[in-house]
């Protein structure tokens, strides 16, 4: 009697902790703490400017309603160098983010290709990751270093 009791313990720990380690939290970051991590360790040419969150909103064409929280750092136009870290109020609003990310990279694009064609690559294969009702975006020559930054920071 004392081993199928012990036997049952053991299985239903299992169970328990099985059921624990597979739990998917949900992705968290510091918004604020990424993109300074960025802007410090991904190699840039040019100097970036930390923007506030108002200008950040007007430049992404977003509204307040649906951000939590932004870090936004952007080159001096020369390039198109620019880190954008984006936390949104639900998944509807990372959403909208997301889009607003993808139309700002489309249009740098129509922006560069003629200007300064040499930041096309940049534009054409940006890091973007959107995780949980967070959207990162890291434009720069540095894509390995950008990602393992960001995967890194994510919680």
């Amino acid at each position: 009697m004392m081993k199928k009791f012990s036997i049952l313990l053991t299985l239903l720990m299992v169970v328990l902790v099985a059921a624990g380690c597979s739990s998917s939290q949900p992705a968290a970051l510091d918004v604020q703490q990424t993109a300074d991590k960025l802007a410090q360790e991904v190699s840039f040419q040019d100097q970036l400017t930390k923007m506030d969150q108002d200008a950040a909103l007007k430049l992404y064409d977003l509204t307040a309603d649906d951000v939590e929280a932004v870090s936004l750092y952007v080159g001096t136009g020369a390039t198109a160098e620019e880190i954008s870290v984006w936390q949104g109020k639900d998944a509807d609003a990372a959403k909208k983010i997301q889009d607003a990310v993808n139309t700002r990279i489309e249009n740098q694009k129509e922006s560069f290709v003629d200007y300064n064609p040499e930041e096309m690559p940049k534009l054409e294969n940006p890091v973007v990751v959107a995780k949980g009702n967070y959207v990162v975006l890291c434009l720069s020559g540095d894509n390995e270093n950008a990602k393992k930054i960001i995967d890194g920071c994510f919680q």
